[in-house]
């Protein structure tokens, strides 16, 4: 669980970290909107908590979170130019890059520990069966 959470603001530093990179917007000036896509898994809060709180607006940001069904709707998502950003996982991006897809993977938070795709080691068959 705690990993999921560091995941999950690494994630959300990564986001910001890249938002920074677009030039500031003069007074005046409308902000560009900046589409995240979201899935209902409790990973992408913290997004959502920043929105709600006006984090992203009081440092110049015009960020819009969407809730989009799956990972791989997000990826086409992405490839067609809607949305810029997402925290969904893995699996769809590669599969994507696989096919030919102009997609980039920066992180990916990881759901589950894996300490439990292992077994305690034995020297006998019998428990092997």
């Amino acid at each position: 669980m705690v990993l999921k959470v560091l995941l999950t603001l690494c994630e959300l530093c990564i986001l910001l970290a890249a938002l920074f990179l677009y030039p500031a917007a003069a007074p005046g000036q409308e902000l560009r909107r900046i589409h995240y896509g979201t899935t209902t898994s409790t990973a992408h809060l913290p997004i959502w908590a920043a929105k709600d709180a006006g984090l992203f607006a009081k440092n110049g940001l015009n960020v819009e979170p969407i809730h989009i069904r799956g990972g791989a709707l997000i990826t086409m998502g992405i490839m067609s130019g809607q949305l810029q950003f997402s925290g969904a996982g893995a699996e769809s991006i590669v599969a994507a890059r696989i096919e030919g897809g102009d997609v980039v993977l920066l992180a990916c938070p990881v759901d589950s520990d894996p300490r439990k795709l292992s077994r305690p080691p034995s020297s006998r068959v019998k428990p092997l069966r």
